[in-house]
C-alpha cells in the first residue's frame, strides 16, 4: 500500500473526522461544487534518507492536509480532527507522523476558510 493510500485510510476511518466530513476527503483537489466542510491532502515534498552503502528505503515526505469550511469555526473544527487523526500516529507503514505547521487562510474566490496542516511522515 502506498503512503498516500495509508494516509487516506487513516483519515477516512477516523471517527471524529468522518463525523464532520463524511467521505469528502480528496487527493490534490476537491470535485467542483462539493459541499463544505471537506479535506484535501497532498504531498508537498519528499526527503529520502540515504545510508553509507545501502538504500534503506526510508522517506520523510511533507504532506499537507487541508481543512476547508464555509465558516472559520467549521474549518477549525475539522482541523482539530485532522490533528487528532495524524499527530504522532504510527502503524505498520507509518513510522511516525509529526505535526509540523499550520496556517489560517481565507479564499475569496471560493468563499471558503482554508487551514492547511503540514505533517512530516516517516515511512518505509
Amino acid at each position: 500500500m502506498s503512503i498516500e493510500e495509508t494516509l487516506f485510510t487513516r483519515l477516512s476511518t477516523h471517527a471524529g473526522l468522518i463525523a464532520l466530513v463524511a467521505a469528502r476527503i480528496y487527493p490534490l483537489v476537491a470535485p467542483e461544487g462539493v459541499a463544505a466542510p471537506f479535506v484535501i491532502y497532498q504531498r508537498i515534498s519528499t526527503r529520502v534518507v540515504h545510508a553509507m552503502s545501502t538504500d534503506p528505503s526510508l522517506e520523510s515526505p511533507r504532506f499537507q492536509v487541508s481543512a476547508r469550511g464555509s465558516s472559520y469555526a467549521s474549518a477549525k473544527t475539522v482541523e482539530t480532527q485532522i490533528l487528532a487523526a495524524l499527530r504522532d500516529y504510527t502503524d505498520a507503514t507509518i513510522q511516525r507522523a509529526f505535526y509540523e505547521n499550520k496556517a489560517d487562510l481565507y479564499e475569496p474566490d471560493t468563499k471558503l476558510y482554508h487551514i492547511p496542516v503540514d505533517f512530516i511522515i516517516w515511512h518505509i
